[in-house]
């Protein structure tokens, strides 16, 4: 569900840290600053009744502009 990547050492990202116990505490960190910014700036992926209305809304943009 979750991605963690050194680009320094793995700029092809092929091994994910997130499960690793050394990365822990920084995928935890980052986890907890984008579920914030999820919630100052409203996001719909928060929650789910709001993602669907902005997919139907995506959806018919699209559409309409075939």
């Amino acid at each position: 569900e979750y991605e963690l990547f050194d680009l320094e050492s793995d700029p092809y990202e092929f091994n994910n840290l997130f499960e690793n116990p050394m990365y822990l505490e920084k995928g935890h960190s980052m986890l907890s600053a984008l579920f914030n910014w999820q919630q100052r700036t409203g996001d719909p992926l928060l929650i789910p009744d709001s993602l669907v209305s902005y997919r139907k809304t995506v959806k018919e943009i699209i559409e309409s502009s075939k």
